[in-house]
């Protein structure tokens, strides 16, 4: 089986292997010359009992011709892309990208596709395409968003809606263009937004940069912690209460004893002024809990020095954890952490040394994809290479929606990196996308939320 190609390394681990988008499927079927309905392979002719209408294009004709509506009686799926010809019936789960595990695999000079692009399964009477990609799938000149329910026959392009790899579909029905809810709203700001974006360009002629005076992102900022490890290593946290920062396992398997450096002022150079215990890690997600256990008093020649005074008030802003259920693809999103290398290797310098301030990157959620249950027999592809034993499966089964997928990078030292949309945490990042430099992996709150919630309850 083939594995996706590993993402952006975090802290100083080995560079995890980002979970696929969905889970790995069967290997291709072969192309074979003669019609059939078993999945993966591909007839050249229709099925027997199937019939194409008059003006439907035979096998290997150009994907834009198909038609719009077809004779097909029963919920056969027929796919022509990259000059092979599918079929399918319902129980099929399709999965269609660059890599080996996909049930259609194209190759690697499709480098718009994704190596898990999308996936087409049959429920509740209809085919559905759901949509993993970084790039998007778009038909008619929209891109699909959400499950989008397969009928007639189209072209959808894969990765780009003009330079994108077209794949022609064809089942029962008439097809349907997918809707664009925000096209009237965009034509009627398109005049209106001329005037903010030349006092936009004002602005940025001038120099003016008024991010750190936003009061939500200031606070986003205070929230924010760097985590160093006592033999190097780093990765980023946030306070979910007075005392207690919310990380990944694999940041808190760095040492035993953390340090904690946070920014008073949201733009200030972060300052190593606490040192941190584990409290707890989640059951099998990438998610850890530490309690501030010390103030640090000085940093000397030897690295920080703990108080024996009491921690006492911190009085660092607290984020609020939202929930992640309601997000739909496109919502703009921001992450406040460290993402970027430690600039010493170790603490004996810490005293000559500026630690960098929090660092503020946004963009949008691309897509949703599973945290994997037991029971997914390809569950081991999904986990980081080099996590630590307590990353692992679901005993319940796939966690739905339990990853979010959104366009910032990763870089080493996001890892445990809030990302917020609006003013509430709505996922932690924990892996770089094996597809796209400018994307990261992140734990939606919704998989995690009642458990933090007992962790902060018990330790109040």
């Amino acid at each position: 089986m083939g594995s996706p190609p590993p993402p952006a390394p975090s802290q100083g681990q080995p560079a995890p292997q980002v979970p696929p988008e969905f889970p790995a499927a069967a290997p291709p079927v072969a192309p074979v010359a003669q019609p059939s309905t078993s999945f993966g392979a591909p007839p050249a002719q229709p099925p027997v009992g199937h019939s194409l209408p008059p003006n439907a294009n035979p096998a290997g004709a150009p994907a834009e011709m198909a038609p719009s509506n077809t004779v097909i009686a029963d919920a056969t799926l027929q796919l022509h892309v990259d000059g092979q010809d599918y079929s399918f019936l319902p129980g099929a789960e399709v999965t269609i990208g660059r890599d080996p595990s996909c049930l259609v695999q194209l190759e690697e000079r499709h480098s718009l596709v994704s190596r898990r692009h999308l996936k087409i399964t049959f429920h509740d009477n209809n085919w559905w395409i759901e949509d993993f990609s970084s790039k998007g799938t778009f038909v008619d000149g929209r891109p699909v968003r959400g499950p989008y329910k397969v009928e007639g026959a189209f072209v959808a392009n894969l990765g780009d809606d003009d330079a994108g790899t077209p794949m022609r579909i064809i089942t029962a029905g008439e097809h349907r263009a997918p809707s664009n809810r925000n096209g009237l709203a965009l034509l009627a700001l398109a005049a209106v937004a001329l005037v903010p974006l030349i006092i936009l360009a004002v602005i940025l002629a001038t120099g003016n940069d008024d991010e750190g005076t936003d009061p939500d992102l200031g606070a986003a900022k205070q929230s924010t912690v760097m985590l160093i490890g006592e033999e190097g290593g780093q990765g980023s946290g946030f306070f979910v209460a007075d005392d207690l920062i919310v990380t990944n396992q694999h940041v808190a398997a760095l040492s035993r004893q953390m340090w904690v450096a946070v920014s008073r002022n949201a733009d200030d150079p972060a300052r190593v002024e606490y040192a941190a215990e584990l409290v707890a890690n989640h059951p099998f997600l990438d998610i850890a809990v530490l309690r501030i256990t010390n103030r640090v008093s000085e940093i000397s020649a030897n690295g920080p020095v703990l108080s024996t005074d009491p921690v006492g008030d911190i009085g660092l802003p607290v984020v609020t954890v939202g929930t992640s259920s309601d997000i739909v693809i496109g919502d703009e999103v921001f992450s406040t952490g460290f993402p970027g290398r430690l600039s010493v290797t170790s603490l004996d310098d810490m005293g000559d040394v500026r630690l960098p301030p929090v660092s503020a990157t946004s963009g949008e959620t691309a897509n949703f994809t599973i945290w994997p249950g037991c029971s997914n027999p390809d569950w081991q592809v999904f986990i980081p290479e080099g996590s630590p034993p307590g990353v692992t499966c679901s005993g319940g089964g796939d966690v739905d929606r339990g990853v979010l997928i959104s366009t910032f990078s990763s870089g080493q030292g996001a890892s445990g990196s809030a990302v917020f949309r609006q003013n509430e945490v709505v996922g932690v990042v924990f892996a770089g996308s094996p597809d796209e430099a400018n994307a990261s992996m992140n734990i939606a709150t919704d998989a995690f939320a009642d458990w933090l919630q007992e962790i902060v309850t018990a330790n109040g």
